[in-house]
């Protein structure tokens, strides 16, 4: 029986931890399955708590430094960790939808809406996004931030230059060489 001191007790409880490490953890991995679903329910209804900690403990100068220097000790291992942790679909996924709020603001949702009214073709071109091996990308006004449509590369990057210039000197320079070709 552990002695009724605070200090005696925890030395007890320290001794006992490491006398029986082996033995814990095969009681643990026996009751992962349960222990991951106590925790997940813990974690839902207890949502407040949870950010709390999170802002208390992971979002410090302290852990950002601490992290940085992790990552420049061992280059190969964290390295390694993100390739395979972007490879993983709900990563990619993840990153896809937060690119598409944060740049143009519009989710997943109205992105497979324009695809599927646009037919899975670029805008300009009609070219299917199967022959062209790439994903269509979101053409959008820089000046008000509208999205038009999707574009394959070559017509959005010919389109940004496109609107860069005079538009009047352009043509008036494509109609002199076409003059001078007839």
């Amino acid at each position: 029986m552990p002695n009724k001191d605070p200090i005696k007790q925890k030395e007890y409880y320290r001794q006992y931890n490491i006398l029986n490490f082996e033995k814990r953890k095969q009681q643990r991995l026996a009751r992962k399955d349960e222990i991951k679903k106590y925790m997940k329910k813990w974690r839902k209804e207890n949502k407040e708590h949870v950010i709390q900690y999170r802002k208390d403990n992971y979002n410090t100068k302290e852990n950002t430094e601490y992290c940085k220097k992790r990552q420049e000790k061992y280059p190969e291992y964290y390295a390694k960790y993100r390739k395979k942790y972007n490879k993983r679909k709900n990563v990619i996924a993840r990153k896809r939808e937060n690119n598409l709020k944060k740049k143009y603001r519009i989710d997943l949702k109205d992105y497979n809406k324009m695809f599927k009214e646009q037919k899975g073709r670029c805008a300009i071109c009609n070219k299917h996004e199967k022959k062209l091996n790439t994903i269509l990308y979101v053409d959008h006004c820089h000046r008000t931030n509208q999205v038009r449509g999707l574009l394959c590369n070559r017509c959005n990057s010919g389109l940004g230059y496109y609107e860069d210039f005079d538009k009047n000197a352009v043509e008036k320079y494509l109609k002199k060489y076409r003059n001078k070709l007839n």
